[in-house]
């Protein structure tokens, strides 16, 4: 679930890339409360490697789309 928000993270337009970001600050936030925060840390920190595609966690998109949406 965590990953498939990561594509608006990528995306060219700010309302979609706004409208992932508030989506994962919410599941995050949710995650948290229900005691899962070793998951999201796990995704959010994944290191790029070749069974994640080379893509790296939620820390890597939410960097790419802070530089494409200052």
């Amino acid at each position: 679930m965590l990953s498939a928000l990561k594509c608006g993270f990528f995306s060219e337009y700010f309302a979609v890339s706004s409208e992932a970001f508030r989506l994962f600050s919410r599941i995050s936030s949710e995650l948290n409360s229900f005691g899962y925060q070793n998951v999201f840390s796990k995704w959010f920190l994944q290191q790029p490697e070749t069974d994640n595609g080379k893509l790296g966690g939620g820390l890597e998109a939410t960097l790419s789309m802070l530089r494409k949406h200052p």
